[in-house]
């Protein structure tokens, strides 16, 4: 049987809100451009994006449990800062960070995750995959031998 399609990548998903507005701010803190369009809120990254629908206003066809607090999903990023640097980082912006820097399996591999809650209390994970093209850089975790 011949293959129907080819699956090449996410463009978006849908999180249910009963606040578009604190929902907005925090993810205009963590970086995400932000747009009102329509009925909805537009959470724009640079390959995908996050569409809000206002509780009790979504639109259809929309998922079954359509609930606010119901999301659980991982961000990707990069970064020349440790992991802990921003989770202090985030935490002084009063974001709610709910787990220190810990190692995780992602898409591509080991990956080290902080996570977080938003307003609506959807969990949030950003992950950070190590740098392994660049040999010649030490990683913090490596230890120095002498004279290397």
């Amino acid at each position: 049987m011949d293959k129907l399609f080819s699956l090449q990548s996410l463009d978006h998903f849908v999180l249910t809100t009963a606040q578009p507005n604190e929902m907005e701010a925090f993810y205009s803190k963590l970086g995400f451009e932000v747009r009102k369009d329509g009925a909805r809120y537009e959470i724009l990254a640079p390959a995908f994006k996050i569409n809000l629908h206002i509780k009790g206003h979504e639109l259809e066809p929309k998922a079954v449990l359509a609930e606010p607090g119901t999301g659980d999903f991982c961000i990707e990023i990069s970064t020349d800062k440790s992991l802990q640097k921003i989770e202090e980082e985030l935490r002084i912006q009063g974001l709610n960070v709910v787990s220190c820097p810990v190692e995780r399996h992602g898409r591509r591999g080991t990956m080290t995750s902080i996570y977080l809650r938003d307003p609506d209390k959807n969990l949030v994970e950003l992950a950070l995959y190590p740098r392994s093209s660049n040999k010649s850089c030490r990683r913090f975790w490596e230890k120095t031998e002498p004279g290397t």
